[in-house]
């Protein structure tokens, strides 16, 4: 893939943004006007015991069940989770000491063992790892990755130059040993780190949203959250923040910080999630000034989130904060690396998997007439066509009969039917476990997909993408992606382009290496890391 790259040289553009709307500095008359200036006595005004009628009807309440009532607040189940993930952090990597002793004649459990034990959850605090979680809505523990590779690292060294020391001999007299304990350092201390979030999940109780925005962008998150195992959060409430949503102009609610803080108090609300959609940024910033204050977490879908993903750096220019963009355009280097870990991967996993691979074309053959492989005609990088190949999971001629099934077609925008009557018994097992996808492999050789990439859309499908979202054609399409991991979640065809284009956008080789981990354990485990 590095003879199709763009031999321009990388560009970057920067925004330049008003850091003062976010720290303070102004006046604002609409989310302040009921808070007393700066070194004013606030005036003891009784607390109206409902929200008045005018407005009471904004805070839509979307979830009531009682079981929701009566959990521990999140800043508790935050802190049981810091501790428990500190704790397990220990146990990784002494588990790891162990190993390595029991393996390797030359080293032992003594003094400087401890002495990095101890030195263990300052580390891992000093990177940052037992306080984002708070931060964050979906904890992932594959996030976590590098930074448990460096600090395993970090601990190999000092544990050998310790000893050598005293032993007043070379540093790598056993690399060997060193790489065992790094490497088994990193694998406990990632699956103990992994089995300590799914217990405190299931432990604690979820944590309760609201959500400042439209309708369909509340249903929207609700969807995705239901459907990811591995967040534990539900929406509460929504109060509505366009004025098409309001027949009188702005929220009136929004505008009273003291009748919004008492219903998020009475309704136990742990974070507030803004979705502003095409809102003036002045507004935007008193908005979250007002939840700051009421000392609730807050998360905030930005506007430009869909032009420019999160391929940032802040950009000190003289004082002045700016965010520097990356340029999306691929370079010859990543190209060839990310063309590099296709072939690997596909060259072994075609190796390793040749006896299912034979298994599953008998079956096929035994189980209905026709040809073993299916070839379908999808658009590829640049918009190039190609033939993806599949195990055939259909009877012959299923494409003929697309039409008249047509209105049981549930995808929008896309042609898809949960319980398809042209699907066959051994068709519908595949399907199930994915199985059907791995001739892929073969089109994976050829420089025809990647292994992860956007989806490779039919001639029909790619018709409909139009604008920015077509700039998603500009790398190879995969054989897992982002979309992959919603597995039967069925979503417009714009917003899967929306996906497509974001991981474009954002791009790095580590995004590749977590998605396929993630793609792995939902097949064979049927949920997520």
């Amino acid at each position: 893939m590095a003879d199709d790259a763009n031999s321009t040289s990388q560009r970057e553009y920067s925004i330049d943004l008003d850091m003062s709307s976010l720290t303070g500095g102004f006046e604002s008359e609409t989310l302040f006007n009921d808070y007393p200036a700066a070194g004013e006595m606030k005036p003891r005004v009784p607390a109206p015991t409902r929200l008045d009628e005018a407005y009471r009807h904004e805070f839509e309440l979307l979830d009531t069940r009682e079981s929701l009532k009566d959990g521990r607040p999140a800043r508790v189940s935050d802190t049981l989770l810091r501790r428990s993930l500190a704790l397990s952090d220990i146990f990784g990597v002494a588990a790891a000491f162990l190993l390595t002793t029991a393996l390797s004649p030359n080293i032992s459990f003594d003094i400087t063992t401890v002495a990095i034990l101890v030195l263990v959850v300052p580390v891992m605090k000093l990177i940052e790892l037992y306080d984002r979680d708070a931060t964050l809505i979906h904890k992932t523990t594959l996030d976590d990755v590098p930074r448990i590779i460096a600090a395993s690292m970090a601990f190999t060294l000092v544990a050998f130059s310790a000893r050598d020391l005293v032993n007043d001999g070379p540093i790598y007299n056993d690399a060997v040993s060193m790489l065992l304990l790094c490497a088994s350092m990193t694998v406990f201390v990632t699956l103990f780190r992994r089995t300590t979030r799914t217990v405190v999940r299931s432990m604690t109780p979820e944590e309760r949203l609201l959500v400042i925005g439209g309708s369909e962008e509340t249903e929207q998150l609700q969807y995705r959250l239901e459907r990811t195992a591995t967040i534990n959060a539900v929406v509460i409430a929504r109060v509505p923040i366009a004025f098409a949503e309001l027949s009188y102009g702005p929220s009136r609610l929004l505008s009273r910080p003291r009748d919004l803080e008492r219903e998020i108090r009475a309704h136990q609300i742990d974070r507030v999630v803004i979705m502003p959609g095409q809102r003036h940024s002045n507004e935007v910033a008193d908005l979250i000034r007002t939840i700051r204050s009421i000392g609730v977490k807050l998360n905030v879908l930005p506007n430009a989130g869909d032009a420019i993903g999160n391929v940032t750096l802040t950009d000190d220019v003289a004082g002045i904060q700016m965010v520097a963009i990356r340029d999306t355009e691929m370079s010859a280097s990543s190209r060839a690396l990310k063309r590099t870990m296709d072939i690997v991967g596909a060259f072994f996993g075609l190796l390793l998997l040749a006896p299912l691979l034979i298994g599953v074309a008998i079956a096929i053959k035994l189980d209905s007439r026709g040809t073993v492989l299916y070839r379908q005609k999808r658009i590829g990088r640049d918009g190039k066509t190609f033939e993806m190949l599949k195990f055939r999971s259909m009877v012959t001629g299923a494409d003929a009969q697309k039409s008249e099934l047509q209105h049981l077609s549930e995808g929008e925008g896309m042609f898809k039917i949960e319980d398809d009557p042209r699907v066959t018994r051994v068709g519908a097992f595949i399907r199930a476990t994915s199985i059907d996808e791995l001739p892929q492999l073969v089109n994976i050789l050829r420089g025809q997909m990647s292994l992860v990439g956007p989806r490779p859309l039919v001639p029909e499908e790619d018709a409909a993408i139009t604008g920015w979202y077509r700039r998603r054609s500009q790398i190879t399409p995969g054989a897992t992606g982002v979309w992959q991991l919603l597995g039967k979640v069925r979503i417009p065809i714009d917003e899967m382009a929306k996906l497509d284009y974001m991981y474009v956008a954002n791009w790095s080789l580590w995004s590749d290496i977590k998605i396929l981990t993630r793609t792995v354990t939902h097949v064979v485990l049927r949920r997520g890391l």
